[in-house]
């Protein structure tokens, strides 16, 4: 039994079946067609199968409403839609739990503070003792290209082992500056982090961000270290380093005393004010290219090291990236 789109006989024939069907009849489904006309049957044919339709009682009231059959798209939609929500959930689970073990971990922001400052300073041991070794390292660097120098000028030929033992010593200086470039790196990881718990801690704890007494070391690390410029290339790497020894002879107050193919050199500094300059190529490591890395070294002494630490050396470190892209892009457009 099918009826055709007609409200007075649709409505006559509902009457009807509700008055003459017999208890425990069949049901009855309604469904607009393709042409927009309101269908009614006691069986769904296959052509309304996919369609949204309802299904009525033997007085014509509605009992269930079944929705159509979504598209190939919109079962993707719907599966992606499940995903992002169900990751959505995982990450908030995630945060829910870093939050739990941040409050159990520490009181308050200034305990965070110094937990950081604690792991700040341990890095900070490990860099004084690579700055340490760098130092011993460029003076026994100068002593042997003395000592090849006065073979030369005598008219001998620098030994193997000397020419070796030179080489070496300029490896190990290059891993120290390397290894002092991963702590500079560390640091900037480890406030990161640390600030970031700070902040975190603030919101969980509703605290205002000048409620700690501490403070110091807020602000996050720097995207990368002014002292190491990344070269995009070999070419311009090599072009990179004629600039670093140009900004070696510009900046530094002391002499160049050595320059390599690995390592720019100037003499130490002797006067409370000198500036003494040493860039290493560092060959590339962990999906890095190849860094020029500038080290800035003043008197061992209180005046040198307010000096170094100091703004005018902060600004020549700050100097070495901005010089070196300048430069490059200037000769580009000549």
């Amino acid at each position: 039994m099918r009826l055709r789109n007609n409200t007075e006989l649709v409505i006559a024939l509902l009457l009807g079946l509700a008055v003459a069907a017999p208890a425990g009849a069949g049901k009855l489904y309604r469904w607009v067609d393709e042409e927009g006309n309101i269908q009614f049957s006691d069986q769904v044919p296959p052509s309304a199968v996919k369609k949204e339709r309802t299904e009525l009682d033997q007085r014509g009231l509605e009992i269930e409403r079944v929705g159509r059959a979504k598209t190939a798209e919109e079962l993707a939609q719907q599966a992606e839609l499940e995903r992002l929500r169900k990751e959505k959930q995982r990450l908030i689970e995630a945060q829910q739990a870093e939050d739990r073990v941040l409050l159990r971990s520490f009181r308050s922001v200034d305990d965070i503070a110094l937990a950081r400052d604690g792991k700040l300073t341990a890095v900070n041991v490990l860099l004084q003792v690579a700055r340490s070794n760098n130092k011993v390292l460029k003076s026994k660097l100068v002593e042997q290209q003395k000592a090849a120098a006065v073979l030369e000028r005598s008219g001998r030929q620098v030994p193997v082992k000397m020419q070796q033992n030179f080489s070496s010593t300029q490896n190990a200086l290059k891993a120290g500056y390397a290894a002092i470039v991963q702590h500079e790196k560390t640091k900037r990881q480890i406030r990161e982090t640390y600030n970031a718990d700070i902040e975190r801690f603030r919101v969980l704890k509703n605290l205002a961000a000048e409620s700690s007494a501490y403070g110091g070391e807020l602000q996050p690390g720097p995207v990368s270290l002014p002292n190491v410029y990344s070269c995009p290339d070999a070419p311009s790497c090599d072009r990179s380093w004629e600039l670093a020894e140009e900004f070696a002879r510009r900046f530094a107050t002391t002499q160049v005393r050595m320059i390599s193919d690995q390592v720019i050199m100037t003499a130490p500094p002797v006067a409370d004010r000198d500036i003494a300059i040493t860039v290493a190529r560092l060959e590339p490591k962990d999906n890095e290219g190849t860094r020029l890395f500038l080290d800035v070294q003043c008197r061992d002494n209180e005046a040198g090291k307010a000096l170094c630490n100091g703004k005018k050396v902060q600004l020549l470190v700050d100097r070495f990236q901005p010089y070196m892209k300048y430069t490059i892009q200037e000769q580009a457009a000549k």
